[in-house]
């Protein structure tokens, strides 16, 4: 019995490599859906946590990790309809902190555009509202749009290829599977009064299912030679026809 079990531990294991060899070949095959140059402002170089961890990740930043900012505007309640939540309550309702609070997050296609119009207007939002002092949408550090993240959330819903069809830009937007989220905004409580209820309005926030990008080889080994020197660097991602990078290049500064 204790070797049939081993067996089945083993041939697990086995299939559940195949699936992920399958998967990445299938990702690669057929036409990209897109390629992206993205510089180190998008991607952090997550180091291994020991010397016996050989493996290069890097992980995808997005505007959102470098300010407070509020919630984007295009995920509005007629949006968060339609990729599946529920936002017929009154946000002022009493009931609406617990009628929100339990819809859980859905997972949905994501357009990212890089350094296009949407950036522009979320830095001179930010450097404004910087220099008024408002300390709901400043920056937690003094606003540096030189080191902040280009890679702006535009858009979601159901279906990639409606998607596509509203961004065709291959160079410049990038759809993933994504994890949209509903919420009630500036805050959600209990016992808020009818005047604190009154300002409560419906909010939505999106992000990437996986932010993580595997580095084969040879880029791994080139990270390895030049991360100690925290260069900057630029990295070409193809993404496949199942929406997930692959590593095509990568270029280091001097």
């Amino acid at each position: 019995m204790k070797s049939l079990s081993l067996a089945l531990a083993a041939a697990t294991v086995l299939i559940a490599n195949a699936l992920v060899v399958f998967h990445a070949q299938s990702n690669r095959s057929g036409a990209p859906d897109a390629e992206i140059v993205l510089s180190d402002r998008e991607l952090q170089l997550n180091r291994p946590a020991s010397d016996d961890d050989s493996s290069i990740l890097l992980r995808i930043l997005w505007t959102e990790h470098a300010s407070s900012l509020p919630v984007p505007k295009w995920l509005n309640p007629p949006k968060l309809q339609s990729l599946g939540f529920d936002c017929n309550l009154d946000p002022s309702a009493s009931t609406a902190w617990r009628f929100y609070g339990q819809q859980r997050p859905r997972k949905v296609y994501a357009a990212f555009e890089y350094a296009g119009p949407a950036w522009l207007a979320w830095a001179e939002s930010v450097a404004r509202e910087s220099q008024t002092g408002n300390k709901v949408v400043a920056p937690v550090t003094p606003f540096n749009p030189d080191a902040a993240s280009q890679l702006v959330a535009i858009d979601a819903d159901l279906d990639p290829a409606n998607l596509r069809a509203r961004h065709p830009d291959r160079a410049q937007v990038i759809i993933v599977p994504a994890i949209a989220s509903i919420r009630l905004y500036p805050y959600a409580a209990k016992n808020l009064s009818p005047n604190e209820r009154s300002k409560l309005t419906i909010a939505g926030s999106i992000s990437p299912a996986n932010d993580e990008i595997h580095v084969p080889q040879p880029f791994a080994d080139q990270f390895r030679k030049h991360a100690p020197g925290n260069p900057h660097v630029r990295v070409r991602l193809r993404y496949g026809p199942s929406f997930e990078p692959t590593v095509v290049a990568v270029e280091f500064a001097p």
